[in-house]
């Protein structure tokens, strides 16, 4: 843009400095005794010549304002477009991210259920191992029992031997 400007500015010095020559080439008509005519003619034409030059410098300046203008849109446009390309991949991701997250999730609650129903076999195996141990006690004791009368038979028999 400054570019613009410049070139704008270089045209206006030009112009600037033609008007000073036209300046300088009115004075050399003065001096001469120029007719008047010939002077508005000349004045005519290079107003005309600075118009001219104006309306091509502004003509140029609007064009590439309006270049500018598109090129900064589509600048715009591509990099919104990228960004919004860019979200929506990060957004798919995360979504197949989380849904792998509930998969693992999913597979631990399986797992815990498996544990839970080993536990249970455990805690059945356990009440018939106890079950079993307190009949191996019942049936221990009752043997016990069992041995403590025939020693006492034994003994009473011995008394009755030996003639007691």
């Amino acid at each position: 843009m400054n570019e613009d400007l410049q070139r704008i500015l270089t045209k206006l010095e030009q112009i600037d400095s033609k008007l000073a020559e036209v300046d300088g080439k009115v004075d050399i008509v003065h001096s001469e005794m120029a007719r008047h005519e010939d002077l508005l003619a000349v004045t005519v034409t290079l107003e005309q010549i600075t118009l001219d030059e104006v309306a091509v410098a502004k003509e140029l300046a609007e064009d590439k304002a309006e270049a500018a203008y598109i090129l900064n849109k589509s600048i715009t446009y591509g990099t919104e477009k990228r960004l919004t390309e860019k979200i929506d991949k990060l957004e798919q991701k995360m979504d197949e991210r989380f849904e792998q997250v509930d998969q693992r999730f999913e597979q631990v609650d399986q797992r815990f259920e498996q544990v839970d129903q080993r536990f249970e076999q455990i805690d059945q195996n356990f009440e018939k191992v106890i079950g079993s141990l307190n009949n191996i006690s019942d049936i221990m004791r009752a043997w016990v029992y069992k041995q403590s009368e025939v020693d006492r038979d034994l003994q009473e028999i011995k008394r009755k031997l030996n003639g007691e």
